[in-house]
């Protein structure tokens, strides 16, 4: 398997994170269930499971659990990342009625299914998916709904303090109320802060492990902010109903590139 993550360029910024590129080869079983580790965003992506098949646009909602996808061997896939609160704006739907969900985007958003399925018909190879992904994004960035910059403020203090910052200090930072970041924020998000802020240290806690497998799953529970090793393993259960240790196991099967 190998995964990478590209960065875009400034003028999208405010509504993508980044683009993604997923490939399953011959070392793979011919067909298995892939984990996503969540990470409080949405995406919407192309699904080939070979180079001589049809493929399908799909998405990815905003999530407290994993995703589990099925993959193919010799199958391609790639995506797009949406900035945390800019899924809703750029598929022009309430992203909250996406929350836990995954699976075809023409069953949420037929238009949008429209758009990633042309753009990218003849794409083959790294290139060309990246070319594609362009347009589709650009396509989306010119009619999507104004991002809601109360969140995109609260949204940008999570993710800078890897989910340590305290739901109640990043309202005061940002001048609104608590109440109203958090019915502002799951509207945009579909998480609540604290949901997002949790699924930022889960994101955390896997980067660390596989950036510095020395410090063992006790230094990344201190580091990612996580009381103690069993309740590191606590979170990895209810997140992805595995041990941090066979989770662990599972994203070091994959080749990344580019993980930030």
């Amino acid at each position: 398997m190998r995964y990478e993550e590209i960065p875009v360029e400034p003028a999208l910024r405010h509504l993508v994170v980044n683009f993604w590129l997923f490939a399953a080869d011959e070392r793979d079983p011919p067909r298995f269930e892939h984990t996503i580790v969540p990470d409080g965003t949405s995406a919407i992506g192309f699904s080939r499971p070979s180079r001589f098949a049809d493929g399908v646009a799909v998405f990815v909602g905003p999530r407290v659990t994993a995703a589990k996808v099925e993959v193919v061997a010799g199958g391609r896939y790639c995506g797009i990342r949406f900035q945390p609160g800019a899924g809703g704006s750029a598929l022009r739907l309430r992203i909250d009625s996406l929350r836990d969900r995954h699976g075809l985007l023409s069953m949420v958003s037929p238009d949008a299914a429209v758009v990633v399925v042309d753009a990218m018909r003849g794409a083959d190879g790294d290139g060309d998916e990246l070319d594609a992904l362009h347009r589709i994004a650009s396509n989306l960035a010119r009619d999507a709904e104004p991002v809601d910059a109360i969140v995109a403020k609260a949204v940008e203090a999570i993710v800078e303090s890897d989910g340590l910052a305290r739901v109640a200090d990043v309202a005061v930072g940002i001048g609104v109320g608590e109440r109203t970041l958090q019915r502002r924020f799951r509207a945009a998000v579909g998480l609540t802060p604290k949901e997002f802020a949790r699924m930022r240290r889960i994101r955390r806690a896997c980067l660390l492990a596989l950036q510095d497998r020395e410090s063992g799953l006790a230094g990344v529970s201190s580091d990612a902010g996580f009381a103690d090793q069993a309740h590191l393993t606590r979170e990895f259960g209810g997140v992805f109903g595995w041990s941090p240790r066979l989770t662990l196991a599972y994203l070091e099967r994959i080749e990344h590139g580019n993980i930030t």
